[in-house]
């Protein structure tokens, strides 16, 4: 099976050739498998804004099916910039997408970009990399309630 990805142009320039990938499939996100950076095409779509990204060729998943769509996280750098939360723990309020972050003296809201998203987790990368990292606590039930009430007080 040979893997093209969309990377959104921002991110684009942050990948190399070997950089490694977690990729899982919309026919069954559960099941990973891992996979490298072979070739970064350089030209950049003009209307989506991304670029792609070819996978290295690897061996089809007996459950795979033709059709599926594959999804992927990269290692850049050697280190992740993407985090996987409850998706239950997203909140999106005027086209923004934020999760809640348990801090020691109150909550607050963390803008987010959700990569991929499955009914029960979501890949997330925080639009500022320092505000949220392995480990964070995030509210994962009420997180929707706990915003609301946050831009109450707030006003």
């Amino acid at each position: 099976m040979t893997i093209e990805l969309d990377v959104s142009e921002r991110d684009l320039n942050q990948l190399h050739v070997g950089d490694s990938s977690i990729i899982s499939l919309a026919s069954n996100p559960k099941e990973t498998f891992s996979g490298k950076v072979e070739r970064i095409v350089p030209a950049i779509d003009p209307m989506t804004r991304t670029g792609k990204v070819r996978l290295s060729e690897l061996k089809m998943p007996e459950t795979a099916q033709v059709d599926s769509l594959a999804f992927a996280e990269f290692a850049i750098q050697g280190e992740s910039h993407f985090l996987n939360v409850p998706t239950s723990a997203l909140v999106f309020d005027k086209n923004k997408q934020f999760v809640i972050k348990n801090e020691s003296d109150k909550p607050r809201a963390i803008e987010i970009q959700v990569i991929h998203e499955t009914d029960n987790q979501s890949t997330i990368r925080p639009v500022d990399p320092s505000s949220l990292k392995v480990g964070d606590q995030v509210a994962t039930k009420g997180a929707l309630f706990i915003f609301n009430k946050m831009n109450m007080e707030a006003s």
